[in-house]
């Protein structure tokens, strides 16, 4: 049974290799090398290798200085194209809930920073990996014995068995996360204020204690502050395809998924302790793979 699914990145969520293959030709085409599509497939996407090869020997100090030529040209156009590719917004969609899912990929950080500035795909995935989180790349297997993974939501699969009653099912299902994902796997409780919250999250933190799981604390951010509220349920009546003055389990219940200060965050989980400490240690982990939303990406794309 699927229970996670690793997806790769250019190709297979956004369009980019095209994009990647302009930059290389054009980067060769001012020192009179042609470049056909041909060559670059052979060369880039199935033996793994770099194209600048063709006129730098790699490791000196000229190819690096192309590459970065090569990369800058390859940032700027990333900024302007179109990226994401048609239908992928909607399998994930459907995917979304079901399955643990995470980007595995060996794009640089910095370009897979860019397009996912503009992607707005990230929100589907639990983690992502790039080239620069690994020491060895697909199709070694580090990169995906590296993922870190939480249980997640209330609809995640480990929550929504608890929910319908199915204690052993939901103590199984956690049992082949630690196999598959490690000590890098946390079993997620929120307090959202929802119904059967408590009941939901004492089970969880008793599967947690009884297997030997760490716990984390989770906030499920959907808007900035309570204020964030109805715009949130706007969008989601356009997205469920539902009137406003019709209801939906799709609609929130409350505006509790608003970004908690530090202090707020503690006290909601004050009871649990142990799991807002392992929070801490995850976003250790991941600090230095955060994405900069401080100015994000707002340019027109023309089609």
């Amino acid at each position: 049974m699927i229970k996670a699914i690793f997806w790769d990145n250019d190709g297979v969520l956004v369009d980019t290799d095209g994009i990647f293959f302009r930059a290389n030709r054009e980067t060769l085409a001012d020192l009179g090398i042609s470049l056909g599509w041909e060559q670059f497939e052979e060369i880039s996407l199935v033996r793994g290798g770099s194209v600048l090869q063709l006129t730098e020997k790699p490791g000196t100090a000229a190819f690096y200085k192309l590459r970065d030529k090569r990369d800058a040209l390859y940032a700027d156009l990333l900024t302007r194209e179109p990226l994401v590719i048609e239908g992928v917004c909607d399998v994930l969609e459907a995917l979304t809930g079901k399955y643990a899912m995470g980007i595995v990929t060996s794009s640089g950080h910095e370009h897979f920073e860019i397009i996912h500035r503009r992607s707005g795909l990230l929100p589907y995935f639990q983690f992502a990996l790039t080239m620069k989180d690994c020491s060895r790349f697909k199709p070694h297997p580090e990169p995906y014995l590296k993922a870190i993974a939480l249980s997640g939501c209330r609809r995640g699969e480990i929550s929504r068995l608890i929910l319908a009653g199915r204690r052993d099912a939901a103590r199984a299902a956690a049992l082949w996360y630690r196999r598959v994902f490690g000590e890098r796997f946390f079993i997620e409780i929120q307090r959202l204020l929802l119904p059967y919250e408590n009941h939901l999250i004492h089970a969880l933190a008793g599967i947690s204690s009884d297997l030997g799981i760490p716990l984390a604390a989770a906030n499920n951010v959907h808007y900035l502050d309570r204020a964030g509220l109805p715009t949130h349920d706007i969008l989601t009546c356009v997205r469920t395809l539902t009137k406003v003055d019709q209801p939906s389990a799709e609609r929130p219940l409350n505006a509790e998924q608003y970004l908690l200060s530090p202090d707020e965050f503690r006290f909601r989980f004050r009871d649990y302790p142990e799991a807002v400490a392992a929070t801490d240690r995850i976003a250790a982990m991941c600090d230095h793979n955060t994405l900069d939303i401080s100015s994000p990406d707002l340019s027109l794309i023309h089609i």
